[in-house]
């Protein structure tokens, strides 16, 4: 049992963060300034640089495989500035091998109110679930999502306004009679031509029962004997949590 959060604060203005490595296709990525989290002033820029229609993904190589793993982050995919009204983003959950032979679970997240649950395994995908949702357009505003599987298989997927309270149910679930192998988590953006439409705000992953971080945990010195007489400060940076 483990959990990982990051709010991308740890980075530096312009670095390409090498613990976000391409799994899948063609990405970009770069830490740029601005973050509506009060525990960061920056995010991570994410964006498809080939002009071919194609699934592209990176991982956080920070966090373990898990085949039991939920993860959540706050987005933003303004892909429509960049020229492009068909971009797809998506975190994914357990994903494995390369473009053409990927494995994972992710969403279709677009610029409509249409959503879809898929199922990679070894290149072929499917549509496990779909639905439509109140928010007509996901890829022009500011987005929480949740994505999680259980060691019994159910995939359970949430989406709503960061500005609103997390929904009861969840938006799409799923129970795969055949749950997929341990992999990586990351990030999923699919385009048929090179853009830069995707701010990531905050990443966090549970795994193996834990639940996704979705902040911070504050950190500071060992507790004082004169808490008087002394300033505790708390940073905010990439973070794991294990539990023996």
């Amino acid at each position: 049992m483990a959990q990982y959060f990051t709010d991308f604060s740890e980075y530096t203005i312009g670095e390409v963060p090498a613990d976000w490595t391409v799994e899948w296709g063609s990405v970009a990525r770069t830490i740029v300034s601005g973050n509506p989290e009060s525990s960061s002033t920056q995010s991570l820029l994410v964006g498809h640089t080939g002009s071919a229609f194609s699934r592209n993904a990176i991982s956080w190589s920070d966090v373990p495989d898990a085949a039991a793993v939920s993860v959540f982050c706050r987005l933003n995919s303004d892909f429509k500035s960049s020229g492009t009204d068909n971009g797809i983003v998506s975190p994914v959950i357990c994903g494995r091998g390369s473009q053409s032979t990927r494995s994972g679970y992710y969403a279709f997240l677009r610029g409509s109110s249409s959503i879809d649950l898929k199922r990679a395994s070894n290149g072929s995908v499917s549509t496990v679930a779909s639905t439509t949702t109140i928010i007509p357009d996901l890829l022009n505003v500011d987005l929480s999502v949740e994505l999680s599987v259980s060691v019994a298989g159910q995939v359970e997927l949430y989406v709503w306004l960061s500005s609103d309270a997390k929904p009861a149910s969840a938006t799409l679930a799923y129970t795969d009679p055949s749950p997929l192998a341990a992999g990586w988590p990351g990030f999923l953006d699919l385009s048929d031509s090179a853009y830069n439409g995707s701010e990531l705000y905050f990443y966090g992953v549970g795994t193996d029962g834990d639940s996704a971080l979705t902040a911070p945990i504050p950190t500071g010195p060992a507790t004082p004997t004169n808490l008087g007489a002394t300033n505790i400060l708390t940073t905010s940076a990439r973070l794991t949590w294990e539990q023996g």
